[in-house]
């Protein structure tokens, strides 16, 4: 079996892990390994060992390193998001087994050997949505979701911008943790002291986002030999449990029907004079992943916390105007200090909709607030009452255009995927401007994201 790492980082303040929509307000639970593995790449930058580290791991036919995601722990817990085909559980009525997103490595291994849990050893932490055992009175979970509040003040007087970001805040012998597995037994001699500097560098300076606030700082990390390991009951039709992103290749050769998959959206960056940001989206997702509960958001007709809304407009430029506002806000929180343009490519589909739907345009007029652009309270109170009445969704017109959007309830109204377009959406965050391409080099429209708010 290859050797490798355990690393436990245990947080020394908040941690801003940004979510796959770029909001402020919210935060992800999980530091992905495309993120960690761009972290430890910007270390090994400043250790002075960045060209012999790329052609170890990304320009390497068979990567020396692999990391995993990081997941959170809680004392000696080690905690992960379990298998799909496992979890949850028969239902109990004691414990409701799909409200916790993050599971004991034992209670996999104990799924996975065929045998079941005991409903009366278990709780759920509600605000970190963790499986921990039983205690009284109840434990902390290892971390809660906050918002901080913070405020741009212009130094010439001419004004004040207030703000607030979602950080994760972690209790006492809690924290995150990752996986390190070397393809050898020489890349385990080469490469342990490398990563050993590159993670206590990165403990000192931080990971995510918010950095130059001091968030996302960690105490000394602990650094154990040795991997993870769950055993089954069976060795018949083994297969693998994914703890890191997988991005397929072209030539890769995966059965889909062999495990239950999802697509996430990922950004990023690069370090040229145009950083580019990437959204690769598959066909079942476009329909499935606004109703996964572990995407769940906070939008216009939900408060991310009871059901997922599909949101969809009559139109292409409605849409641009829609999501111009949000990706502009992830811009100015990712790259608030570039005097660079940031690209963003933007793939556009047609989804076929069967459904009766509550028709609310024009409806502003007598309730105003049900288009705020700055608070949802009123159209989240009417979104939940609709779906816990089975409805199928909503026309409402946009709030950022002359146009009118969809917010589908029921995912089994939606249908039929297909390609419309590719977009190009750029900005200067030093500029209030992004421009829009249907095709290459040509702007079709030109926004300014302040009008939008």
């Amino acid at each position: 079996m290859p050797s490798g790492l355990l690393i436990r980082l245990r947080p020394a303040g908040p941690w801003r892990i940004g979510p796959d929509s770029g909001d402020r307000d919210r935060v992800d639970r999980i530091y992905h390994s495309d993120s960690l593995y761009s972290a430890v790449t910007s270390a090994m930058v400043r250790l002075g060992t960045l060209e012999e580290w790329i052609a170890a791991t990304a320009n390497a036919p068979e990567p020396a390193i692999r990391f995993s995601s990081c997941f959170p722990y809680h004392g000696d817990t080690l905690l992960v998001v379990p298998p799909r085909n496992l979890w949850p559980p028969p239902p109990s009525s004691k414990v409701r087994w799909k409200g916790a997103r993050f599971v004991p490595l034992s209670v996999v291994e104990t799924l996975a050997s065929g045998r079941a849990l005991a409903e009366d050893g278990w709780m759920i932490d509600g605000p970190s949505e963790c499986l921990l055992p039983l205690s009284t009175p109840p434990a902390p979970g290892p971390f809660r979701v906050t918002v901080r509040s913070n405020a741009g003040v212009d130094r010439e007087g001419a004004g004040v911008s207030p703000h607030s970001t979602a950080c994760l805040e972690f209790t006492p012998g809690s924290g995150l943790w990752c996986a390190v597995q070397f393809s050898d037994d020489a890349a385990c001699d080469k490469w342990t002291a490398p990563l050993t500097a590159a993670f206590r560098l990165l403990a000192d300076s931080g990971f995510g986002g918010k950095r130059s606030q001091g968030w996302g700082r960690a105490e000394m990390p602990e650094i154990t030999e040795g991997l993870i390991e769950v055993r089954s009951g069976s060795d018949e039709d083994r297969g693998y449990w994914l703890l890191s992103l997988f991005h397929p290749g072209a030539s890769d050769a995966v059965d889909w029907s062999q495990g239950n998959y999802s697509l996430t959206t990922r950004g990023g960056r690069v370090e040229s004079d145009a950083p580019i940001i990437t959204r690769p989206f598959d066909y079942g997702s476009v329909i499935s992943y606004s109703f996964d509960a572990a995407k769940w958001q906070q939008t216009r007709f939900s408060d991310g916390t009871r059901f997922g809304v599909w949101y969809g407009s009559l139109d292409v430029r409605t849409t641009v105007y829609e999501t111009v506002v949000h990706w502009h806000r992830f811009v100015m929180d990712a790259f608030a200090n570039e005097d660079r343009v940031i690209t963003a490519e933007r793939r556009l589909f047609d989804v076929r909709c069967d459904a009766i739907l509550i028709d609310l345009r024009d409806k502003e007029r007598a309730a105003p607030q049900l288009l705020s652009r700055k608070s949802y309270v009123y159209a989240q109170r009417l979104g939940r009452y609709l779906h816990e009445h089975d409805q199928n969704g909503v026309f409402v017109d946009s709030a950022r255009c002359d146009g009118v959007n969809a917010a589908i309830f029921q995912a089994a109204r939606l249908s039929n995927v297909r390609d419309r377009a590719r977009l190009t959406y750029r900005c200067n965050p030093r500029s209030d401007r992004v421009t829009v391409e249907r095709k290459a080099g040509r702007t079709w429209l030109s926004i300014a994201p302040s009008t939008l708010l």
